[in-house]
């Protein structure tokens, strides 16, 4: 059904899919603006527009064998005590936690970065609405919906999916042609500033406010992520 979703939002006659991506990569923030103020016939809904994406990315995450992701360097001489020393306040966990450990150190974390990796789509579906929740408290004057907060981070984040998506199409690509490692690299570390920039420029567009509260707040949601 998803599949098919994403066809027909592709193929469909009204080109309602590719004028949305358009707009949300030139001009970042106008898509949730033109929403939330209730011009939304030329645009896709922007749950189905995550969907369709977010698949395409966690599709291309899995296919590219993101080995670097919880890589681990644990010296040979380390691995027989290092989940020995492993402490918890919880005494029933402390076997499960050590057997854990045991699992992840004997493969080098693959077993942890396949569980992570499998985790993410459903983690990101728990942490968009919680970002939004968030932003209640950033934004609180002018008041505005919490399904505006929602609205805003599905775009947002089906931008950064749409150029990821990018990135690891370029980095199979270098795979297979050595000769494209400088530029993939390149490309990758360019997708960070572009995604920084990006978020800063659709806050300043959407909420309408400046520049200096505009980056306090980024600030904000930048360490909110990271934890």
């Amino acid at each position: 059904s998803l599949f098919h979703d994403g066809w027909h939002s592709v193929t469909h006659l009204d080109g309602r899919f590719w004028r949305t991506i358009w707009l949300l990569l030139v001009k970042p923030g106008e898509v949730s603006r033109q929403f939330v103020a209730n011009r939304r016939a030329r645009f896709l809904p922007p749950f189905r527009l995550y969907l369709v994406i977010s698949l395409l990315f966690f599709a291309l995450l899995g296919v590219s064998h993101q080995d670097d992701v919880l890589e681990l360097s644990i010296d040979a001489s380390e691995r027989a005590s290092i989940c020995d020393n492993l402490q918890t306040n919880l005494d029933s966990m402390a076997g499960r936690l050590r057997a854990t450990c045991q699992k992840i150190v004997a493969d080098g974390g693959a077993s942890l970065r396949r569980m992570f990796l499998a985790s993410l789509p459903r983690a990101m579906f728990l942490f968009l609405p919680l970002l939004a929740a968030g932003l209640l408290l950033l934004y609180w004057r002018p008041r505005r919906w919490y399904v505006e907060h929602l609205v805003f981070f599905l775009h947002t984040h089906s931008a950064a999916f749409l150029i990821g998506s990018f990135a690891m199409l370029l980095q199979l690509a270098a795979r297979a042609w050595p000769l494209l490692q400088p530029a993939a690299a390149l490309f990758g570390f360019a997708v960070f500033l572009w995604l920084v920039a990006y978020l800063y420029l659709a806050m300043r567009r959407f909420y309408g406010q400046g520049r200096v509260r505009t980056l306090a707040k980024l600030a904000v949601i930048g360490v909110f992520y990271g934890m």
